[in-house]
């Protein structure tokens, strides 16, 4: 009965964190549309920004929310991890195994996010590097140990 209970706990927390990025970044991208348009306009400009966002944001630069989502992304990254280590480590049993397996999966998306960076174009890049800071990254990682162990 506690195994079932963990994954669904991992679940919850993997959907909640993924949530609570999402808000975080979409609004800081709002508030960072908000500066830029700021002194382009001449007309009054409306900031998207949640309200209960706009006092925490209110008062940096666009350098400054740029620095802070960079900060927040590495952050979430080592979250997800966490959590797919975690994942791993209940499905398989062996924290060694579970934790080659994890760090060499997010190793891969992390060179492979920079190398299209490098060679191909930033949105490329920016996609790929989605994956690591979500739940997607988890569900990959376990389909993929959960197929290769049959």
């Amino acid at each position: 009965m506690m195994q079932p209970l963990s994954y669904f706990g991992l679940i919850l927390a993997h959907i909640a964190l993924y949530f609570t990025r999402d808000f975080v970044f979409v609004n800081i991208n709002y508030q960072i549309k908000y500066l830029q348009l700021i002194p382009e306009s001449s007309y009054t400009v409306f900031n998207y920004t949640h309200s209960m966002m706009e006092p925490i944001l209110t008062g940096y630069s666009i350098e400054q929310l740029t620095t802070i989502k960079w900060v927040l992304t590495i952050i979430c990254v080592a979250l997800f991890f966490a959590l797919s280590l975690l994942l791993m480590v209940l499905y398989l049993k062996d924290k060694k195994q579970a934790l080659t397996i994890t760090s060499l999966f997010y190793i891969a998306f992390l060179i492979l996010g920079g190398l299209a960076y490098l060679f191909i174009n930033y949105r490329v890049s920016r996609e790929i590097m989605s994956i690591p800071q979500s739940p997607i990254a988890s569900l990959i990682l376990f389909t993929a140990v959960k197929f290769l162990k049959k």
